[in-house]
């Protein structure tokens, strides 16, 4: 019994652990670049973000609509971060 519980802990610590690494990574200066760069060029070139120039809210928009399409696997707080590095 003792032993589910120790197991049980050390994987609630390593999800936590896993889930403040992701959003460090996501909100470090590189983490808007690189999950643009992961997530968008699944479904469309890249270059078709990165011609374009819009204001911040523009991209929020444009990423959050985005990030509700079928299959985007990009979270709201992901497409916050693409916005702005995209707004740069």
């Amino acid at each position: 019994m003792i032993y589910k519980k120790v197991i049980l802990s050390l994987v609630v610590f390593f999800v936590l652990v896993l889930a403040v690494s992701a959003k460090i990574f996501a909100e470090s200066e590189n983490g808007g670049k690189i999950l643009f760069e992961s997530k968008c060029m699944n479904c469309h070139p890249l270059s078709k973000s990165l011609d374009k120039t819009k204001s911040l809210d523009d991209w929020q928009k444009t990423t959050l609509r985005m990030s509700q399409k079928k299959n985007s696997n990009i979270t709201k707080e992901e497409a916050e971060h693409i916005a702005e590095y995209l707004s740069l």
